[in-house]
């Protein structure tokens, strides 16, 4: 991106080998019209640039403010990215999930990372793997497990190879493949005073709620002690959303089947028809009743009853789009909520459901399991 930028300038032929294509006095030139004409700094001014290599631009990034890197990539990528952390959380609104992913592409290109990667493990119910690629790339980026246990135990790390000025980690040695950097950032939960501190001190693991890591094989980057810290509050804010989501689905989840609740989905329902009688929207409704229930309690008893339930709800979970909302309705009701779709296809989703609620083995019991399904 650095290069880019270069030759966006007007100064053609920039290949990310400098030395094999410039003399030294070429290589002058070209920062001094990045620095002068780009970013309105005076390479002439500075005299420290004098005793460095010029073929190494990492250092130049030292006379780069957060801004000089904002600015760049407004100039090359014309993307919307957030100049700092202010501006991200006047952003940030009602859905959490989105929230996250502004905070992990703040994260990535303020700090000019290849990747961030997202693990909430202390959140088990609504699935906490989140990442965000710069770049281009898709590839997962692979960390070291030694490091990954260290910020999962409470330990927050920065690596940065291509910084003289960044003290060393100790973990080093563990950075996989081509990486020439690695933040880890451990997500704690609530300070809960003196005694949560204390006990913090000698087992940090049981108040991490997840963590986060950013990389990047390339040696221009700005992986410093600035961002270090500003990571540290970025975790605060991921953490904030992540019990958000937490709570929502605890309030509007039904325990027993994983589906939404009936107040929910009623209500979303109630939102559906309006915007219809505006927009004429199409959705459709479906409601599912499991066909001789009651005789499964009073056969098997209420226990295996529940285990019906959740497999039912599974099963729908899994045959059905994530923009679908899947409600209990009653005791053996689900209610469906399909948007934006015709009338065949709603007939053709039905079909689907049947064939594979009656043909699902989750249930414990030799009787067949059948639904009746009603559209509109």
């Amino acid at each position: 991106m650095f290069y880019e930028y270069i030759n966006d300038l007007g100064i053609a032929g920039c290949e990310e080998n400098l030395e094999s294509y410039y003399s030294i006095d070429r290589v002058k030139y070209l920062l001094d019209e990045v620095f002068i004409n780009g970013l309105v700094i005076n390479v002439e001014s500075d005299k420290r640039i004098f005793k460095r290599n010029y073929y190494d631009l990492r250092f130049y990034l030292d006379l780069l403010s957060q801004e000089d890197i904002y600015r760049i990539y407004k100039k090359q990528d014309d993307i919307d990215i957030f100049k700092d952390i202010n501006s991200v959380i006047a952003s940030l609104y009602s859905n959490n999930k989105k929230n996250i992913n502004q905070l992990l592409k703040f994260i990535t290109f303020h700090t000019m990372a290849e990747c961030v990667s997202l693990k909430a493990f202390n959140y088990p119910d609504i699935g906490g793997s989140s990442e965000y690629f710069n770049d281009g790339k898709t590839e997962k980026v692979e960390l070291n497990s030694v490091i990954i246990n260290a910020v999962r135990d409470g330990e927050s790390i920065l690596i940065n190879n291509s910084c003289d000025t960044i003290e060393k980690s100790g973990y080093e040695e563990y950075l996989s493949g081509d990486q020439v950097a690695v933040i880890g950032i451990p997500i704690f939960g609530p300070e809960k005073g003196i005694h949560n501190k204390e006990r913090r001190l000698n087992d940090k693991k049981n108040d991490v709620y997840g963590c986060f890591f950013i990389s990047t094989t390339s040696g221009v980057n700005m992986f410093n002690k600035e961002n270090f810290k500003l990571m540290t509050s970025v975790s605060r804010l991921i953490y904030l959303n992540l019990e958000n989501m937490k709570l929502f689905r605890h309030s509007n989840y039904d325990k027993l089947t994983g589906v939404l609740t009936r107040s929910f989905i009623e209500n979303r329902l109630e939102e559906l028809t309006k915007e219809y009688i505006e927009t004429s929207s199409n959705f459709a409704v479906m409601m599912l009743d499991i066909d001789k229930f009651k005789s499964v309690n009073d056969t098997y008893g209420h226990q295996v009853g529940d285990r019906v339930l959740g497999a039912i709800g599974e099963t729908l979970r899994e045959n059905l789009r994530n923009s679908d909302l899947i409600g209990r309705y009653g005791g053996e009701e689900f209610l469906l909520i399909l948007d934006n779709i015709s009338i065949d296809d709603s007939f053709s989703v039905a079909k689907k459901l049947l064939k594979a609620i009656e043909g699902s083995k989750k249930y414990g019991i030799k009787e067949k399991v059948t639904v009746s399904i009603g559209i509109s």
